[in-house]
């Protein structure tokens, strides 16, 4: 059953993240993973005006087009590290294949960097897209966008 609430699926995050579905392993990439990077990431950019707007289907070539290439990096950044271990009844072990070798930590967190820049990226670049077209959008206000509000310099988060 699929879940309303979240704007692509977990075949898309896996096509447009990792190449398809036979890269990753399906547990790694849930509606859940999709909802929490939604509300994480989206909702607070576009505004709840707009995030209602889209949910309820409208504005579908803004969703496919501008939005879910930033989502799904998103949702691949936040999966990465369950993609590198998994949990059995063992608990947590890493899957060593006859030709790979799984990446250490440091490896994977700057995987999850270099994913979540990209994704950001691509957001600004919706949003510019959102601003330019403003008439068609006008659910979408720069004072609901975290980002006009807060600044990051350094890795320190400026409020103003």
């Amino acid at each position: 059953m699929s879940d309303d609430r979240i704007l692509m699926t977990p075949a898309e995050v896996a096509a447009l993240a990792f190449g398809g579905e036979e890269n990753v392993a399906c547990e790694a990439v849930t509606e859940a993973s999709i909802l929490a990077a939604q509300s994480r990431y989206l909702r607070p950019v576009v505004g709840d005006a707009l995030y209602a707007r889209l949910l309820a289907g409208d504005y579908p070539e803004l969703v496919d087009k501008w939005l879910k290439p930033p989502l799904a990096l998103f949702v691949k950044s936040a999966a990465l590290p369950e993609v590198s271990a998994r949990v059995a009844a063992v608990g947590v072990v890493r899957c060593e294949g006859e030709w790979f070798s799984p990446a250490d930590g440091d490896a994977v967190r700057l995987l999850q960097r270099r994913v979540r820049m990209e994704a950001e990226e691509l957001l600004d670049e919706a949003v510019r897209h959102i601003r330019s077209e403003h008439v068609r959008y006008p659910e979408y206000d720069d004072t609901a966008n975290v980002r006009c509000r807060v600044s990051v310099v350094g890795g320190v988060v400026l409020c103003g």
